[in-house]
């Protein structure tokens, strides 16, 4: 005899928790760390009105007073003596870039179970419509802060941020004059011959100091560059002799207070070296990276390069307008009836990165139905500039393998 089999009910089946593998993937928010370090000057303005920011830029040197003959002096001293004209300074305006992400969510998709749902829970349109909107806000916002750091690593390493990513025109750069002495290839490459890692090191630091009249603490090493540099065998030399205490190279280095965010940030601290003229510089790689558009994994900080700077620079970051109109009732009234909250009470998006670094007011958000209402929009915005203020105060080498 043939029994007719019962349907599937909750009783059958059994719902495992469901797993998004998105929130487990961290964003990386090393390099807009150094952007905004707490221990330095720099600041994160805001600007929802505006598309252009101003900023003044005065340069400083390092001269020295002049001796003068006593005497009959009179008001012209020719070329013992230059008169000091006070408040010379460059004022650059620029027009914020713009950053669009969109997400369709479609009426079909409300009719079918959501990721997560439990079996026959009977969940509503309109209560999938608003976990499909705040999966899409959260996906969004993570692709937003990844290209954050895109930006941030390019303006960190070159003096340079991209208005539109990749792009060979300078006309869509902003560009903060990094002195060009500032950028050096290596004498030698650092995995073939016999390189002199420390006198690279030393070049980088030379031009800082001569440019920015500061002195540097931290050289940030491309993976491959790390590698040779644990592998020369005149640096293994330094590190062995116990009278030369030049170097080392371990996880437990001790660090200065002051770059305890370099660590918190996602850096990984490698050792210490201490150049030909006494300066220390505290050594980190950086593991991270992000799929382009290419669908290619791509390290933020390139393997054959190193980045030498002093931590304390001063760098600024800005964030602009979105491109809509203002909020008007109708709008207000819309968030209302779809999402059941004012838009002034959006949730906020965790953000598994060092707490201040992703702030809410860096996004602007909004959704909108199509035509024919069978589909709603999610648009978040963002307009960020990140300047390394004090440009002279970062060198990079280049050509390193």
């Amino acid at each position: 005899m043939v029994t007719t089999p019962n349907s599937i009910g909750i009783y059958q089946r059994y719902m495992a928790p469901m797993w998004d593998d998105r929130d487990g993937i961290i964003v990386p928010t090393g390099f807009q760390a150094i952007i905004h370090n707490g221990t330095a000057l720099g600041g994160t303005h805001f600007s929802d009105n505006a598309e252009v920011v101003d900023i003044d830029i005065q340069r400083g040197d390092e001269k020295a007073a002049s001796l003068v003959p006593r005497g009959g002096i009179s008001r012209s001293l020719g070329s013992i003596q230059k008169s000091l004209n006070e408040e010379k300074f460059t004022n650059v305006n620029r027009v914020y870039p713009l950053s669009i992400e969109l997400a369709d969510i479609s009426s079909a998709q409300l009719n079918k179970r959501a990721s997560g749902e439990e079996q026959y829970s009977g969940a509503s349109r309109e209560f999938r419509l608003r976990k499909l909107s705040i999966k899409a806000m959260k996906e969004t916002v993570r692709r937003t802060a990844r290209m954050f750091e895109i930006l941030c690593a390019q303006s960190v390493r070159t003096g340079v941020q991209d208005m539109i990513i990749g792009t060979t025109d300078s006309d869509m750069q902003l560009d903060w004059s990094r002195n060009a002495g500032n950028t050096n290839a290596a004498a030698a490459v650092w995995n073939t011959g016999t390189p002199d890692i420390i006198a690279d090191l030393e070049t980088a630091a030379d031009a800082i100091r001569e440019n920015g009249h500061t002195r540097p603490d931290v050289a940030i090493i491309g993976a491959s560059g790390m590698a040779a540099f644990i592998k020369d065998s005149t640096l293994q030399n330094l590190s062995d002799n116990r009278r030369y205490e030049l170097l080392t190279i371990n996880d437990k280095n001790s660090l200065p207070g002051r770059l305890q965010f370099m660590i918190d940030a996602g850096f990984d601290s490698r050792g210490m070296v201490s150049t030909y003229k006494g300066r220390t510089l505290y050594l980190f790689t950086y593991d991270e990276g992000y799929t382009n558009a290419s669908n290619v994994y791509t390290p933020y900080m390139p393997i054959d390069e190193a980045i030498v700077f002093d931590s304390r620079a001063r760098c600024d970051r800005y964030f602009g307008p979105p491109e809509t109109l203002p909020m008007d009732s109708a709008m207000r009234a819309f968030y209302q009836d779809r999402y059941g909250l004012s838009p002034n009470a959006l949730p906020s998006v965790q953000m598994r990165s060092k707490s201040g670094i992703i702030m809410p007011e860096m996004f602007h958000f909004d959704a909108y139905p199509n035509g024919d209402n069978t589909a709603i929009t999610h648009r978040t915005q963002s307009a960020p500039i990140f300047g390394t203020t004090h440009v002279d105060a970062f060198a990079r080498i280049t050509g390193l393998v």
